[in-house]
C-alpha cells in the first residue's frame, strides 16, 4: 500500500460491506443510468447532426454537454465503482490519478458548457441578427474554447501538485494528502 493508504489505514476504519452497499448500489444505479441517458442522447444529436443543421435545429451544445458527462461518469466505471465494491485498496497513487483524470477534466468541462450555454441563450436573445448568422460558427468556437480551458484548468491543477483521486476509505473523489498544499486550496473550494 502507498503511504497515504497506511496513513488511512490507521486513522480510519474501512468501510463495512453495510456501508459500501449503502453507498455503493445508488451510486452504480445513477452513475449507470446517467451514463446510458447522455450517450443515447448525444449518439442520436450526432446521428441526425447533418439534418439538424440543414433544418436549423442546431443541438450541438446539448451534444457538447452529453458527451462532457459521459466522459465525467466514465470515472466513476473506472476507480469509484471498483473501489467501492472492492473487500481492500486496490490502487495505488499513480493508478488513481490516472483514472481520476476524466473525473476532472469532465467536470471543468460540464461547468464550462453550463456557462456557454447561458452565454449563448443570451446571445440568441439579445443579438439575434448577429446571432443568426454566426450560431454555428460561434457554436464551434465556444465549444473548443471550453474544452481547451478545461484541459488547461486540469493540467494546471495537476502541475500545481493538486491531484484529484478517489478516496477508498471516505468512497468520495476527494484531492486527498495534496489538499494541505497552498496550490490545492483554491481548487478545493470549487469542489
Amino acid at each position: 500500500m502507498e503511504a497515504y493508504q497506511v496513513c488511512f489505514g490507521k486513522t480510519r476504519l474501512w468501510p463495512s460491506l453495510i456501508e459500501k452497499l449503502s453507498i455503493g448500489i445508488p451510486i452504480t444505479a445513477t452513475v449507470v443510468l446517467s451514463f446510458l441517458a447522455n450517450a443515447y442522447i448525444a449518439a442520436i444529436i450526432l446521428t441526425r447532426l447533418r439534418v439538424m443543421i440543414i433544418a436549423g435545429k442546431i443541438h450541438y451544445l446539448l451534444a457538447n454537454v452529453c458527451l462532457a458527462q459521459c466522459i465525467y461518469l466514465s470515472a466513476h466505471f473506472l476507480s469509484s465503482l471498483p473501489s467501492i465494491f472492492s473487500p481492500t485498496p486496490i490502487f495505488n497513487e499513480p493508478t488513481m490519478l490516472i483514472l481520476a483524470a476524466p473525473n476532472t477534466i469532465g467536470y471543468y468541462t460540464v461547468l464550462l458548457s453550463n456557462l456557454f450555454i447561458a452565454i449563448d441563450r443570451f446571445v440568441s436573445l439579445f443579438a439575434a441578427n448577429f446571432y443568426s448568422k454566426q450560431a454555428t460558427t460561434l457554436g464551434i468556437v465556444g465549444i473548443s474554447l471550453v474544452w481547451l480551458l478545461s484541459t488547461v484548468i486540469s493540467a494546471l491543477q495537476a502541475d500545481a501538485g493538486c491531484h484529484k483521486r478517489f478516496n477508498q476509505w471516505l468512497m468520495v473523489y476527494s484531492y486527498g494528502k495534496d489538499l494541505n498544499t497552498a496550490a490545492c486550496q483554491q481548487h478545493a473550494n470549487l469542489m
